[in-house]
């Protein structure tokens, strides 16, 4: 039994390199369209909205709360 669990980890370490890649590519597909930073570091899944337009939601926001 102390084989069959040695061999299980590098196909998992595979398998997980393979959905990432599959995720990465996705979530690239729609960077181009919306302001989102994409990226893989350190084997991990890294997404970052950006708020490049955040000062007319912040003056959005504070006109609507003038209204209220």
């Amino acid at each position: 039994m102390q084989e069959i669990k040695l061999n299980l980890r590098p196909n998992l370490l595979r398998l997980f390199r393979h959905l990432s890649a599959i995720i990465l590519n996705y979530l690239n597909q729609f960077r181009k369209r919306s302001n989102v930073d994409v990226s893989f570091y350190n084997n991990c899944l890294i997404v970052v909205w950006l708020y490049n337009n955040l000062q007319p939601l912040i003056s959005i926001r504070n006109s609507a709360i003038t209204a209220l």
